[in-house]
């Protein structure tokens, strides 16, 4: 939040920025974890012989790697909602602060 003046403002906007990059690298990096737990799960299952359940007979690490990438970037993704708020809040206050300084 480059646009802002006065002490509170950018004491919030500062934090407001540390908390948005932390939920943006959850977010990507959450996101990035599916994507290639998706892509190994979908190349691994290519000319496998298809179980009841829809798994590979040969039942080999990559589907434990895959379930597991895909978990993990649930987890994170889902872990970036509290900073992503977090941000919100923060946002709000230095907007208020700075709009106090134009006040009568």
């Amino acid at each position: 939040m480059p646009h802002v003046a006065g002490d509170s403002a950018l004491f919030y906007a500062a934090k407001h920025d540390r908390a948005a990059t932390r939920a943006a690298w959850l977010y990507n990096g959450g996101s990035l974890a599916v994507l290639a737990g998706l892509a190994i799960a979908v190349i691994r299952d290519r000319g496998c012989e298809p179980l009841d359940l829809g798994s590979c007979r040969d039942g080999d690490v990559l589907h434990v790697t895959a379930a597991g990438l895909a978990l993990g970037g649930t987890v994170a993704t889902l872990a970036g909602i509290p900073f992503t708020r977090q941000a919100w809040r923060l946002q709000a206050r230095a907007v208020w602060w700075n709009n106090a300084r134009f006040a009568p």
